[in-house]
């Protein structure tokens, strides 16, 4: 088991290498990047900002992993597998992530106990940027839709 005492307040090479190496335990590959943190669950690779926090790094890293680890074992299947229906993602893509959340939190609080876990989905900014990426990949435009939540 890998754990690790971290006193850093950014995001550091030693952190990427970390991270790197931690993943990998996993045969997850990463690519680092300034702008946005992502999981492709088929190819098991993740994007992880670096342009943040530490803990929000680590935060970000184990929500990705755990998206990866839920696509593993069919876990939100029709959310992990591009299989969603518009209505699907709108009735239950927001409770999926925060599920996915709370599981990354349990990891990161093993793994890292000294480190704060930053949530996702839990303020006005992160929860705006959730709906705008929602209408952009799954517009409502139908009847069955609009009864979803908006």
């Amino acid at each position: 088991m890998i754990r690790k005492r971290l006193n850093f307040n950014t995001v550091t090479n030693e952190s990427k290498t970390f991270a790197r190496k931690f993943l990998l335990e996993y045969n997850i590959l990463v690519v680092f990047t300034l702008n946005d943190s992502w999981a492709d669950c088929k190819k098991s690779t993740v994007g992880l900002e670096t342009d943040v926090p530490l803990n929000e790094f680590y935060s970000l890293m184990f929500h990705e992993l755990s998206h990866i680890l839920a696509y593993r074992s069919k876990k939100f299947y029709k959310y992990h597998h591009d299989k969603a229906s518009n209505e699907y993602m709108w009735k239950h893509g927001l409770r999926i992530e925060r599920w996915i959340d709370k599981r990354a939190k349990s990891m990161m609080n093993l793994y890292m106990p000294d480190m704060k876990f930053v949530p996702a989905y839990r303020n006005e900014e992160s929860l705006n940027s959730y709906y705008e990426w929602l209408k952009e990949h799954y517009p409502i435009t139908n009847e069955a839709d609009k009864g979803a939540k908006k």
